[in-house]
């Protein structure tokens, strides 16, 4: 009785003979394999072309590409040299090898990018061509061999320390020097209805050292919620009386809303239809205190939270993490497959009538991935802050980039840096910016990377985005600056500012894959399906 390995042996030698007979069948196969190798190679360099170029459109600096780069390059020599030895020797071990891992990670990536499932059958079909018809026997000398082998070594080594040395250098030294804008508008934060800043009111010493480091107050309500909108009112006629500035920004609960619409299976709901409801409302309940005190709606603004909750951010954020591409793939299908871009115009439409009928500015917090989608008016990942290139195009909304560099270090395991602010402020079309915690606690009953715990820290970013052109930023939060540095934290942040004129941004590659995977994505929008 044959062995199972000599029985396919036998029949791969029986099959490969018949092809060889026919000519040209065996040219046809042959060139077959050598297309699929190369559309591999040629998605490789497109994916990369891309993303270098859409950082280019978003203002990034070319050498911020470097690492990224470098990450390909060893590719880029090996790739094609075997695509040649596949071509005149039908090489085959090695290639079947590549043949087999396109096929894997594009399986991977099509529960997302569904047109990737042509190319992982593709690949299969290539694979098993070449195992019939390709030469698993070198034609060149042992020695020969050992000598090429040892040279490729050596090269793939020194090509792939590239990328980890330039992480490295261009971590530890600066890459850019960043002039301050002293014209930026500075809020602080205060959270209303949370538990954390029950305890916090607006006494005079508070409100006089807010007017006299000149900053304002971003009031952060909870959407129907009362103690909210009560606190609100206490915060307005305080600061109202001492002049100082104030926006406001309202949040929704929107996990509560997730785990509501979840209960009663409500498929022709969305998360945001629920939330244009609330922020509607909320808005009406503001509106009427601001017109019992007098003062204009036309001199606020409003900003409304559109980004991901925090469990939907630890969940998106841990697949990034461990570089789960299928976990992401299907994360990302599963939250956008249903939002339509009709039925998140109507959320939108209703936002913005509310309004526009109380006479309010109004912009959107979104979260940064969302950024890489407006600026090349794209909806492929920024749906899932509500927004569409549709509405994108005609209402062109104030853009207010969720930045927290506390939100993103936590789910990033350490620091991300100074990056993170200066990476997403490039983009001429942001107006405002939100950082992080300042000191110890969020003010919002969650635990982040307490990443500011100097006030020359966040003093740095402040500097930074100003510097590419934010008009404004948000810190949070006030009460967390009081706890952690005391009154006197308020002034002294106000004195680091003004002593700071420029400011060094050293590179964390973290923040740059991370806005290289969404412009990847975006690459292949044509084929998303």
């Amino acid at each position: 009785m044959k062995k199972p390995l000599s029985t396919l042996v036998e029949a791969r030698r029986n099959l490969r003979r018949r092809i060889n007979q026919r000519i040209t069948l065996d040219r046809a196969l042959h060139l077959f394999i050598c297309f699929v190798f190369a559309a591999n190679i040629a998605i490789i360099v497109y994916a990369l072309g891309s993303i270098i170029g859409r950082g280019i459109i978003s203002n990034v600096p070319l050498l911020d590409a470097l690492p990224l780069a470098f990450y390909v390059l060893p590719l880029m020599v090996i790739l094609p040299k075997l695509l040649l030895d596949l071509y005149r020797a039908r090489l085959a071990l090695v290639n079947i090898l590549i043949l087999s891992i396109s096929a894997t990670v594009f399986g991977l990536i099509s529960p997302l990018v569904r047109g990737f499932a042509v190319l992982v059958i593709l690949n299969l079909v290539a694979g098993v061509f070449l195992f019939v018809m390709g030469r698993f026997r070198s034609t060149r000398p042992i020695r020969k061999i050992g000598k090429r082998g040892i040279a490729w070594f050596l090269l793939l080594n020194i090509l792939g320390l590239a990328m980890p040395v330039s992480v490295v250098v261009m971590g530890q030294n600066p890459i850019a020097e960043v002039d301050k804008d002293p014209t930026i508008e500075i809020f602080l934060e205060m959270p209303l209805g949370y538990d954390i800043s029950s305890e916090m009111f607006p006494e005079d010493n508070l409100t006089s050292a807010l007017a006299q480091s000149g900053f304002g107050v971003d009031l952060h309500l909870l959407a129907n919620n009362t103690q909210s909108i009560l606190r609100f009112q206490q915060w307005v006629t305080a600061l109202d009386n001492q002049s100082v500035p104030f926006r406001i920004t309202i949040s929704s609960n929107k996990s509560m809303v997730l785990d509501s619409l979840s209960a009663q299976s409500l498929p022709y709901l969305t998360v945001f239809d629920v939330m244009a409801d609330q922020y509607s409302s909320t808005l009406a309940e503001v509106s009427n205190i601001t017109e019992s005190m007098g003062v204009p709606s036309t001199d606020i603004d409003i900003f409304f939270d559109m980004s991901l909750s925090v469990d939907e951010w630890e969940d998106m954020m841990g697949y990034v993490r461990s570089v789960e591409l299928a976990g992401f793939s299907s994360y990302l299908r599963n939250q956008t497959e249903n939002l339509n871009q009709s039925q998140l115009y109507q959320s939108y439409r209703t936002i913005d009538a509310s309004s526009q009928d109380l006479g309010f500015r109004y912009g959107f917090v979104v979260d940064g991935f969302s950024v890489d989608d407006m600026l090349d008016n794209d909806a492929t990942v920024s749906k899932l802050n509500g927004f569409t290139s549709l509405i994108l195009q005609e209402y062109d909304p104030i853009i207010e980039v969720d930045c927290s560099r506390s939100r993103y270090s936590k789910v990033m395991d350490g620091d991300v840096g100074e990056y993170l602010p200066y990476t997403y402020s490039l983009p001429s079309r942001i107006h405002s910016m939100r950082l992080g915690t300042v000191g110890n606690q969020s003010g919002h009953g969650t635990v982040e990377e307490p990443v500011y715990q100097s006030l020359n820290a966040v003093v740095t970013d402040i500097v930074i985005a100003s510097g590419n052109g934010v008009s404004q930023v948000v810190i949070s939060s006030l009460p967390s600056i009081i706890t952690s540095f005391g009154i006197d934290g308020i002034s002294g942040l106000r004195t680091e500012f003004d002593a700071m004129d420029s400011a060094e941004v050293t590179y964390t590659f973290r923040i740059y894959a991370f806005r290289s995977v969404i412009a990847a994505i975006d690459s292949f929008d044509f084929i998303m399906l």
